[in-house]
């Protein structure tokens, strides 16, 4: 065990001597990555998100209140500054969609209002064309949303009323009574719930802004990418050091874990110093104010990047065992985190990307390392996120462990 630690210190001392390289590649990654997540944040929030959506409504003929209801929901500011809802037949809307002049065609029932207000819930038939665009998407999500909205304002009305019914009976009230019980807690909720609705902010980022949103995408970028500078630090033990130092009790596992130390101690002197100046000089990191206990939200913040730092350091190391050379290596390891950064909507937003590459992007490194990051900014824990990251580090490290001890 003595040999070990003896190994862990000259691997730490090793990397130190590369602290200078990797210094001046994290400013030049920090400028790239920076320049990157302003561009698609313009892309993503410009002047405009993207062109005015038009929409195809068709209406049941002789139901005045569905086109009374579709007129109230154009007018309202939020959905009249992105889309315009065109009144058409059924014949013209499927030439417009074919031809695109409509992103998606909404068909509404007869009798739709009555069945909001009755609790029948009639379905609005939302139809997009086979390849969506973005504006598709746009359209998508909002309706995706407000039928959320609206099924959780429901559930909550009927919940309220069921329990209303069920009290007045056992209290020995009228039915007059329970019915205007019922009729006042339905107007107090649908206040509360219409206040709710109409206070929300819609953000492709989700909980985070923009700056909070792009900036840990950064992060997590410049933090894989950080091993270029690096990179000779990475390269494979020759056979005769591995001879030695299994004589010596080291086996792979041990090595595996000792060059993740190295490195992921590189890493934490480049990261921390960076996180702590930004937060303690605006006074928050990111958007996360730091107030209350600062003590607990300083070492909240500093485990998860401690944590992101193990993470990218295993990646790392095992990228370098399989490519095996020093080219092959930085060359797998910036096409793979570009690659993969972009799928997990490092880049663009998840919600203008493809349904399945959401599903995989809390899977992929970098979405669970920027997840990782989210806890430490919103301080709202994700043990989701904790999970996956063990996880992570336990495949790559497994499959270091598995490339070190290959018979050649």
């Amino acid at each position: 065990m003595k040999s070990y630690f003896i190994l862990i210190q000259l691997e730490v001392k090793r990397a130190l001597k590369r602290l200078g390289y990797l210094y001046l590649g994290m400013a030049a990654l920090l400028i790239l990555a920076g320049t990157a997540a302003f561009l698609t944040g313009r892309l993503a929030y410009g002047d405009r998100v993207s062109e005015r959506i038009s929409i195809g409504v068709v209406l049941p003929e002789n139901d005045r209140l569905a086109g009374k209801a579709m007129s109230m929901a154009a007018s309202l500011e939020s959905v009249s500054s992105l889309c315009d809802f065109v009144t058409v037949d059924g014949k013209t809307v499927e030439e417009g969609l074919k031809n695109g002049e409509f992103y998606a065609v909404m068909k509404i029932p007869e009798g739709l209002v009555e069945s909001i207000m009755d609790g029948t819930n009639l379905p609005v038939r939302v139809v997009f064309p086979g390849k969506a665009s973005v504006e598709g998407r746009i359209f998508r999500e909002l309706t995706e949303a407000g039928a959320a909205i609206l099924g959780s304002a429901q559930a909550g009305i009927y919940a309220g009323d069921q329990v209303i019914q069920t009290k007045g009976e056992s209290m020995g009230l009228s039915p007059e009574e329970s019915q205007e019980a019922i009729a006042c807690s339905e107007q107090d909720l649908n206040e509360i719930y219409l206040s709710y609705s109409f206070a929300q902010k819609v953000s492709a980022t989700g909980d985070l802004d923009m700056v909070s949103y792009y900036g840990i995408s950064g992060f997590i970028l410049a933090l894989l990418l950080m091993a270029i500078p690096v990179s000779g630090y990475l390269m494979p033990w020759n056979e005769a050091m591995k001879s030695q130092l299994t004589r010596a009790g080291i086996g792979g596992g041990k090595r595996v874990l000792a060059r993740v130390a190295g490195l992921g101690y590189l890493f934490i002197l480049a990261a921390v110093p960076m996180w702590l100046i930004y937060g303690l000089l605006e006074g928050e990191i990111f958007t996360g104010k730091i107030s209350g206990n600062q003590l607990f939200d300083l070492l909240r913040q500093m485990i998860c990047i401690c944590s992101v730092c193990a993470g990218a350091a295993v990646l790392a190391v095992f990228l370098f065992e399989a490519s095996g050379s020093l080219l092959g290596g930085m060359m797998l390891l910036f096409l793979t985190a570009a690659a993969q950064h972009f799928l997990a909507g490092g880049f663009l937003p998840l919600v203008f990307l493809p349904g399945a590459v959401r599903k995989l992007a809390p899977f992929l490194p970098s979405g669970i390392l920027m997840d990782v990051m989210k806890i430490a900014v919103s301080g709202v824990w994700n043990f989701s996120a904790v999970f996956r990251l063990i996880l992570m580090f336990a495949v790559f490290f497994a499959g270091s462990y598995a490339l070190e001890v290959r018979e050649k």
